[in-house]
């Protein structure tokens, strides 16, 4: 039997391909707007600050924990899938970590 988070996943793909078959050619806010829907099952790890900065021109986001190293850093980035249609500022709550 699929968990209830697995569950929630679904009914929110589903959400996307009716979304997306009723209107193919939907503006890109709308777009985002119905990605950042992923707040609804995902959260954000506690002990983190997100610090918003520039990187050359290009807007980047620092995932501080708490009680990390200072003298090391781990770069990752998105650039996949639905990815560049998303707010960096919602991107940080997709996280798979358990909604609370």
């Amino acid at each position: 039997m699929a968990s209830k988070q697995s569950e929630e996943l679904n009914k929110l793909y589903l959400e996307w391909v009716a979304a997306m078959k009723a209107n193919p050619e939907m503006p890109l806010d709308e777009l985002r707007h119905m990605l950042d829907q992923w707040e609804r099952i995902t959260g954000e790890p506690g002990g983190v600050d997100y610090i918003e900065t520039d990187a050359g021109g290009v807007p980047a986001m620092w995932a501080v924990p708490k009680s990390c190293m200072q003298d090391r850093v781990l770069l990752a980035r998105m650039g996949a899938g639905t990815w560049p249609a998303r707010c960096i500022r919602t991107v940080r709550s997709t996280h798979m970590s358990p909604r609370r």
